[in-house]
């Protein structure tokens, strides 16, 4: 299949009002160049020109179910939350909650889904995660600075890899690689040293990815998998604390608020489309979300 015949896909799957500059694909090479084409027309619904109303809406219903969980003392400033990236917590925060994830519509590289998290909060020192379906996948950030840049670079002009170019500006404007994403497939459980620039996500196992050729039926079908899968988190802080959460996955079509000159934000994504706004045809993308059970 060509460039021009994905683009051709690409587009037909979109809303009709989108303009070029909103599908923001950094063209990687082989299968991975289908891959990102894939998620995307599975998933984006394009951002309106003006911002969106939505009349008596609440852009916080994550329904968080609390129990008695496994928790430590937060005596001592410890907590955690998931968060579209690292961030600061604020006061009205409870330790575990689930505050926003992030869509990055250039990981379509193989089972890698497009939704992200990281987890930010106080005094953290190891972190533990586990899912019981399908696979969690970390992304760390290289930078040019580390010895894994030259590599990165080799491996995305030349070869299939889970390498993603972060550039400066779209590479048909001129843009230049700034950093690279180092998509990596880590299993059921993933278990190291806190570092709060990783992020992670759910990734599909090769064989449980959807043979259908139909490219959105494809994305959706491989993202389905994911429902109710049960994720654990498990943190310990550098007092020798830990707290343990568990959280339910979600999956449907994910409200992508606007901000006052109608950009997408895909760094606030926290809820789904109500009724009303699927009648609507509200901006959206196909994914999941996590739901705190304890």
């Amino acid at each position: 299949m060509t460039d021009d015949r994905l683009d051709q896909i690409l587009k037909q799957a979109l809303a009709t009002e989108i303009d070029d500059s909103e599908i923001q694909v950094r063209r990687k090479k082989r299968e991975h160049k289908m891959n990102m084409r894939k998620i995307l027309a599975g998933s984006l619904v394009a951002c309106a020109a003006l911002a969106m109303v939505v009349a008596g809406a609440n852009f916080n219903i994550f329904n968080t179910k609390r129990g008695s969980g496994d928790i430590a003392s937060n005596s001592a400033g410890n907590m955690f939350a998931i968060t579209a990236r690292a961030a600061e917590l604020s006061g009205d925060v409870n330790s575990g909650d689930v505050m926003s994830m992030y869509n990055e519509i250039t990981y379509g590289t193989g089972g890698f889904t497009p939704q992200t998290f990281a987890i930010s909060g106080e005094n953290i020192a190891k972190i533990k995660l586990s899912t019981d379906k399908c696979e969690l996948y970390k992304v760390t950030h290289v930078y040019p600075e580390d010895s894994q840049f030259d590599k990165a670079q080799r491996m995305e002009v030349g070869e299939d890899t889970d390498y993603v170019a972060v550039y400066n500006k779209e590479p048909e404007e001129g843009g230049v690689v700034m950093s690279f994403d180092y998509l990596e497939a880590v299993g059921n459980t993933y278990e190291g040293d806190y570092n709060s620039d990783v992020l992670f996500g759910m990734y599909i196992p090769d064989e449980l990815q959807s043979t259908n050729s139909d490219l959105q039926a494809s994305f959706r079908e491989d993202v389905d998998q994911l429902s109710d899968a049960t994720v654990t988190i498990e943190v310990t802080y550098t007092d020798g604390n830990v707290e343990v959460h568990h959280y339910t996955l979600n999956v449907g079509k994910i409200l992508v608020p606007t901000d006052e000159e109608g950009n997408c934000q895909y760094d606030k994504l926290s809820r789904f489309l109500t009724p009303e706004e699927e009648k609507q045809e509200t901006n959206n993308i196909y994914g999941y979300l996590p739901v705190r059970i304890d």
